[in-house]
């Protein structure tokens, strides 16, 4: 697994590069009782992150209310706001590989269905914002992850202000949503396995690697 040879990478952010899961759980369950439905268990609700809370709340609920679930959504988001950056942390060996490849020279990127200043908000509030060079997220897009439209709007801004050629960029997600993504944008696509999805679903779409974390992607460019 030659992973030295990409000139940009993109990541996806939950249980990717971070665990916000106390943030989107204390979220989901704060904005279910406002709307009168029972609090959903963590594991439910970790099971649909990496789609768009309103799909996560058609899913969670049953509903087929459109309406509503954007009403959620501008709740959720206003909720969020509060608790989630407080209640999210670095995976292990997030920060480490996001400093080395900035030492490296190679831009790095965020594609995410969360709102794009909720990530920026991360790494500022750590004294980090030279970690990414940019995010693409749920407002960027009309078309959200698994649609390609994210990751195709990050290779173009690489060709744009890096002159890199698409070829020379590589997607990491933990999520099927995200390997749909990276298959229909036609980009090389690394699974890892710090999400609730596994191997095996993960090995089911293209890729150039699936590993367990990203630690071990580290030690494979420290290697290199």
């Amino acid at each position: 697994m030659n992973l030295t040879s990409y000139k940009a990478w993109i990541f996806d952010f939950d249980y990717t590069l971070a665990d916000a899961t106390r943030g989107i759980v204390t979220a989901y369950n704060r904005a279910f009782c406002e709307f009168g439905f029972p609090e959903q268990p963590e594991a439910v609700i970790r099971s649909t992150v990496g789609l768009t809370v309103p799909e996560s709340f058609m899913i969670m609920t049953g509903s087929k209310d459109e309406e509503l679930a954007r009403r959620f959504f501008e709740r959720f988001v206003r909720i969020a706001d509060e608790v989630m950056t407080a209640n999210t942390e670095y995976l292990p060996g997030a920060r480490e590989l996001l400093l080395l490849l900035r030492t490296a020279g190679k831009p790095r990127a965020v594609v995410t269905t969360k709102m794009a200043y909720r990530i920026t908000d991360f790494f500022e509030k750590r004294g980090e914002p030279e970690l990414l060079d940019f995010v693409i997220g749920y407002e960027d897009v009309v078309q959200k992850k698994p649609a390609p439209d994210g990751l195709l709007a990050a290779r173009e801004r690489f060709a744009r202000d890096f002159g890199i050629d698409g070829r020379e960029v590589v997607y990491v997600g933990d999520n099927e949503v995200d390997a749909r993504a990276a298959e229909a944008a036609d980009m090389d696509f690394i699974g890892v396995t710090t999400g609730t999805t596994t191997a095996v679903a993960l090995a089911k779409y293209p890729h150039v690697a699936i590993v367990p974390g990203l630690l071990e992607m580290l030690d494979f460019l420290q290697e290199g």
